[in-house]
């Protein structure tokens, strides 16, 4: 289901920039922590992608009542 980036960023207070943003999926999902924050290897864009894909899911599991 389409959710503009407005709208989940908005309800978890991601914020757009993307060092902010890694640091914001690791204090949001701890447990996945270590494939997000360089521990896993990547580059920042990697890493903030991963960030994005990680918070979007949360997102919609907490919208589905899952999370």
């Amino acid at each position: 289901e389409p959710v503009k980036p407005q709208v989940w960023k908005g309800a978890l207070r991601a914020p757009k920039d993307k060092k902010a943003s890694i640091a914001r999926a690791c204090e949001l999902i701890p447990a996945i922590a270590h494939l997000i924050d360089g521990r896993a290897g990547g580059d920042e864009a990697q890493r903030s992608g991963r960030a994005e894909a990680a918070m979007m899911a949360l997102y919609g599991a907490r919208q589905r009542g899952l999370a």
